[in-house]
């Protein structure tokens, strides 16, 4: 499989293929404190972003919010800096496999190197500046808006624009192949009880449907033995919270006391993929905020947001310093 060359290996000549460097070790260029992104991550999404590499003349390196695309990834944490000021930040660094498509004929994979991972982003970033800076590609644009990227005079992929002016690049990314097994090579025999906490504490009824009927294909009990009658997990996660008594108190002034509820996650995201909201409220003013998430794990993110610009608020509408 071919692979877009890493920038430490942009001082060899180049081969006749891509390139066959295998090296993964960090480009210098991503060790600088801000990797610039184009003006694309602040504008609205279109669903194709999720699914196809956004072709930018701005990014300094490719990046994606996709887990599922990343091969051999590993810890590497930077800040990005967005065109609106604010920063990211990538959890990973590893590599991403692509099959373009260039004329309508399908070419053999590639492989693009050095690729962050970045989950708060909203689209994949493809870094046209990192190719023709560190991988000697020259680019072309033709008057129907396709984009040749070039290498040794041939054109290893294409891009194409949108009807919303975003270019993508034409072809598909190979996901990491994810196996679930329900096998196993333990010492515990397969029983009921066993199979009933593999599959997430699934209700034994429903288990013992998927062994009558055969609808799971090499399903197999080593044990015939009835399934414990109590299981603690299932009897935890089935208690209610007894509720919140009433309160006889307000706060007496803003911010003294902020109530706060997590909500979702939804089954359907939004455009952006927020799937869980935040909300705050003020006990005094009964003032409420709300904050969109992608993941549980911004709650206080969101928090911290709200508390610095509700103070900032308050000052001013005081006339008090800091």
């Amino acid at each position: 499989m071919s692979q877009i060359a890493s920038p430490s290996s942009s001082t060899a000549s180049p081969p006749s293929t891509i390139s066959q460097a295998t090296s993964q070790s960090t480009p210098s260029t991503l060790q600088s404190a801000n990797v610039t992104t184009a003006s694309a991550l602040s504008s609205v999404i279109q669903s194709q972003s999720h699914s196809s590499w956004n072709a930018d003349t701005g990014a300094s390196a490719h990046m994606t919010f996709n887990r599922h695309w990343m091969h051999h990834m590993t810890p590497y944490r930077i800040p990005i800096r967005l065109a609106d000021g604010s920063v990211l930040y990538s959890e990973g660094i590893g590599s991403v496999r692509f099959i373009p498509e260039v004329n309508g004929r399908q070419m053999a994979p590639l492989e693009f190197t050095n690729v962050l991972y970045v989950p708060s982003l909203s689209t994949n970033m493809f870094s046209v500046l990192y190719l023709t800076i560190h991988c000697h590609f020259t680019v072309s644009i033709e008057l129907d808006t396709t984009i040749h990227f070039i290498r040794d005079g041939q054109t290893v992929f294409q891009a194409k624009t949108s009807s919303s002016n975003a270019t993508y690049l034409v072809g598909n990314t190979i996901p990491v192949e994810e196996l679930a097994s329900l096998s196993s090579t333990a010492t515990l025999p397969m029983d009921l009880t066993l199979l009933h906490r593999r599959l997430c504490h699934h209700h034994l009824a429903g288990i013992r449907k998927l062994l009558l009927d055969n609808l799971v294909t090499g399903l197999k009990l080593d044990s015939k033995a009835e399934p414990n009658l109590v299981c603690e997990a299932c009897k935890a996660g089935n208690m209610h919270a007894d509720p919140f008594p009433t309160s006889s108190t307000r706060a007496s002034r803003p911010l003294q006391l902020v109530h706060s509820d997590v909500h979702g996650p939804v089954k359907v995201s939004t455009n952006q993929g927020y799937r869980f909201w935040v909300s705050f409220i003020d006990d005094f003013s009964r003032f409420k905020a709300v904050y969109l998430l992608k993941r549980k794990s911004e709650t206080f993110g969101a928090f911290k947001q709200f508390k610095a610009w509700a103070e900032e608020l308050h000052w001013r509408k005081d006339g008090l310093s800091a």
